[in-house]
């Protein structure tokens, strides 16, 4: 293998018969270190496609077939371009991943190193509590968002701490098999002293204090209690061990007996019991009541995990695990005070992006799909991603199925819907429509990851376009129909290897849209795969039908230039730019 700055060279390689999608190089080995990535770009005979995979054979699937069958070709290059390697969204979370191993899960943004500091272009919603890193130039820097402002906290941020204590020994004198660091609490000495086991060899060290305080001045001596009617008196008798009890309910004698069973001395019984390494959900432990009169009372185990687990979400030390699919609703008379977990004014977020990071700072989706519901209404805050969520699964932000137009998503300056971070899976947009005024693109992906759409509304982009994939792993996909009722400067654009893939699908266009680039534009190795659409207009579209430049390319499945996609003016090609 031959590695020419950021390409991969040498060899020959073929299209596998039976699969158009699948290369096999013969004469050099692609896969491994230094090898290519899935995200990487294949090149040859002036075509170009994104990498999917590499199998364990160094064969490579690409993200579509070739377009143009390849049998023991040596002119061919694969670019190193894979996000895996570049990725600035996926270094910052391995930076955030880094703290929550030394001890700081609380990191939550990155800053750039040519910033002072967070700000609302860094970061446009911050949450109490969060905290933000920038790591270049050292020393590091964290900053912690509260009451409304960034404020810089001193020193870097430090490592873990050093063991605590292994065992609590209450013992008479122990021997020193236990592990360092124990301590004893010496239960013979007047003063219950504490002793740790350190040194070499290993012997109990006294820490020079008891746990038992000076006896406090004795108290008034109370007035004498009223005589008994009879049966006053310690009756003899008894063996170690036994307790006095009231004889009987009519009169004051006492005898002697056996505590009983479950009862007596409590803190003694439990401490001689012996140990069970693995409790179940109904084993019950003793609790003492300060609400009842310090009453006994008893709490199973189930209602410890239950309790522990409540609390330790609650307060944020732990994210809550999904066991189902769960809905999120956004509605224009809500609160971002709410919890969104009910569709009331009461219950419901006041906007998109409030159950966004509620997804991404909260939960564990553990596989399972999160949906956010938008009631009918206009919505003028634009809404995304630039960090991921966990727990993989997926993410479904929808509007009215029936209606699309009901839930209007209208900004002004802001991308409507974006992605400009790392996407840990399928994340659909539909039932909705968009618009945005003075600038502001529809719908972004500029990160990694896929955009799946349908059912959407595309209104004026001004000065922008409808649907751009920015970046070699960026992906948009269009499942269902869908439709255009104003114009911008594009309707599809893809860049930098950016892919949208929309087929078989039903484009319904009116209002006489004008977009002033093209139609579908792609440019600087960008795809866009439109094969096998129809397009139904009503009115007329005013755009040049399609532009692929600069190794760009356009999939058509061999549609004429003339006619395919909608416009006024033939599609072109320059500059290494391809339309099949």
């Amino acid at each position: 293998m031959t590695i020419f700055g950021g390409f991969i060279t040498g060899g020959t390689v073929s299209t596998d018969p039976g699969d158009a999608t699948r290369l096999v190089f013969s004469g050099i080995v692609i896969n491994g270190a230094g090898g290519a990535a899935a995200g990487d770009t294949f090149s040859a005979g002036g075509y170009q496609v994104p990498i999917a995979s590499i199998d364990g054979t160094g064969a490579a699937t690409l993200v579509y077939a070739f377009p143009v069958a390849l049998d023991d070709v040596s002119a061919y290059a694969i670019a190193r371009d894979s996000a895996d390697r570049y990725n600035p969204a996926a270094t910052n979370l391995l930076v955030r991943q880094y703290f929550s191993r030394v001890g700081d899960p609380g990191i939550t943004y990155t800053v750039p190193d040519n910033a002072d500091g967070p700000d609302e272009q860094i970061i446009s919603d911050p949450q109490e509590g969060q905290k933000a890193i920038r790591y270049l130039p050292l020393p590091w820097t964290t900053w912690l968002y509260t009451e409304g402002a960034w404020v810089e906290q001193p020193g870097a941020p430090g490592g873990p701490g050093a063991d605590g204590a292994t065992w609590l020994v209450q013992d008479a004198e122990p021997t020193t098999d236990y592990p360092p660091n124990s301590l004893w609490l010496d239960t013979d000495s007047a003063g219950l002293d504490v002793y740790e086991l350190s040194g070499s060899p290993l012997d109990w060290v006294s820490l020079g204090f008891g746990l038992k305080g000076e006896q406090g001045n004795p108290g008034t001596p109370g007035a004498p209690g009223d005589d008994g009617t009879d049966g006053l008196g310690v009756p003899a008798g008894g063996t170690t061990g036994q307790v006095l009890a009231k004889a009987s309910d009519t009169d004051n004698d006492t005898q002697w007996i056996d505590p009983p069973a479950g009862g007596g001395d409590i803190a003694g019984d439990t401490h001689a019991a012996s140990s069970k390494a693995t409790p179940v959900d109904a084993d019950e432990i003793p609790l003492v009541d300060s609400a009842a009169s310090w009453g006994l009372k008893k709490l199973t185990w189930a209602n410890l995990k239950a309790t522990l687990a409540s609390w330790l979400v609650s307060a944020g030390w732990i994210r809550e695990a999904l066991a189902a699919n769960r809905t999120y609703y956004v509605r224009t008379d809500g609160s971002d005070s709410n919890n969104g977990l009910l569709n009331t004014s009461g219950g419901a977020f006041l906007t998109v992006q409030k159950a966004i990071n509620t997804i991404v700072s909260k939960l564990d989706l553990a596989g399972y799909t999160v949906t956010i519901q938008l009631a009918d209404g206009t919505y003028t805050n634009a809404f995304g991603f630039s960090a991921p969520w966990t727990g993989g699964g997926q993410i479904v932000i929808q509007g009215n199925a029936t209606t699309p137009s009901n839930v209007l998503v209208s900004v002004t300056s802001a991308n409507a819907v974006y992605n400009t971070g790392t996407l840990p899976g399928q994340l659909t947009v539909k039932d909705m429509k968009l618009q945005s005024t003075t600038s502001g693109v529809l719908l972004l992906n500029s990160g990694v990851g896929l955009i799946v759409f349908s059912n959407l509304v595309f209104g004026s982009a001004a000065n922008s376009g409808h649907i751009v994939a920015s970046g070699p792993a960026a992906r948009i996909t269009g499942s269902g129909n869908y439709s255009i009722t104003g114009g911008g400067t594009t309707h599809n654009e893809s860049v930098y290897g950016g892919l949208i893939l929309i087929n078989g699908v039903t484009v319904s266009i009116s209002g006489n849209p004008t977009f002033g680039s093209a139609f579908a534009f792609s440019w600087r190795t960008g795809v866009i795969d439109i094969y096998g659409n129809t397009y139904s207009v009503t009115g007329s579209v005013t755009a040049l039908r399609s532009s692929a430049i600069e190794g760009g390319g356009i999939v058509t499945g061999g549609q004429p230039a003339s006619s395919y996609p909608p416009g006024n003016a033939n599609g072109t090609t320059a500059s290494n730019g391809w339309r099949t």
